[in-house]
């Protein structure tokens, strides 16, 4: 389902530099995209299910295509956590979103919590999950993530 990579760690906030200088630009000019978080599993033959995923859908609101060039989480620090390289996904980054369009990216809920605690992340901290899109816009979705709950998952 998901990539089994590992996560890398960002420690240039070069999301957050293009972030500011986006939004001096109109708001009728930069795309428009909604983020949502959520929890899952997949079916699996047999009528067995997945371990538990955390998913992240991308809606285009805007009038026009736009580029889902990558997902991050930030961290303390001005530090970033990339995920666009262990997502899986029903397609691969980067990829357009007509208007109305969306699509949705995943990452097991255990691996997450695993990278998110060697960070020194515990209990249920606040994560910020940030969508970039190919005009160097970021759309930023918080979210509450329980590091220690899901350190005990089993990914069976």
């Amino acid at each position: 389902m998901g990539n089994s990579g590992k996560a890398r760690i960002l420690s240039v906030p070069v999301l957050s530099l293009i972030d500011r200088l986006l939004r001096r630009r109109p708001r009728g000019n930069r795309p428009r995209l909604k983020v949502d978080q959520s929890l899952g599993a997949f079916p699996r033959a047999g009528g067995d299910i997945s371990p538990l995923f955390v998913i992240f859908r991308t809606e285009n609101r805007g009038p026009e295509e736009v580029e889902v060039t990558g997902l991050s989480i930030e961290l303390d620090g001005g530090r970033y956590l990339e995920l666009t390289d262990v997502l899986g996904g029903e397609r691969e980054l980067p990829c357009g979103l007509q208007p109305g369009e969306a699509v949705a990216f995943w990452t097991g809920a255990r691996g997450l919590a695993e990278t998110l605690a060697e960070e020194s992340y515990g209990g249920r901290p606040r994560l910020r999950l940030l969508v970039a899109d190919g005009l160097g816009g970021v759309h930023p979705k918080s979210f509450r993530f329980r590091v220690d709950e899901y350190l005990e998952l089993e990914d069976a």
